[in-house]
């Protein structure tokens, strides 16, 4: 049961994040940037939150401390 909880927040809490993001950024900086009949999400024009929100969703330690924790709780 601990395994499958694991394994459900690797899933839930990414598309909460990045769901979220990619949703409510023009409600959370309070203006449309993206232009009619252009195509990327508007945090893109956001290099910080673009490179934090990368760089914690893919953290080495984080994807490790999972694994670890995944195969010694098998």
């Amino acid at each position: 049961m601990q395994v499958l909880a694991m394994i459900a927040m690797t899933w839930i809490v990414p598309i909460l994040v990045f769901f979220t993001s990619i949703i409510g950024w023009q409600y959370f900086v309070g203006v449309r940037t993206v232009k009619a009949g252009q195509c990327y999400v508007q945090y893109m024009d956001d290099a910080i939150f673009n490179c934090l929100l990368q760089v914690n969703t893919f953290s080495l330690l984080h994807i490790c401390v999972l694994l670890w924790r995944l195969v010694h709780n098998v």
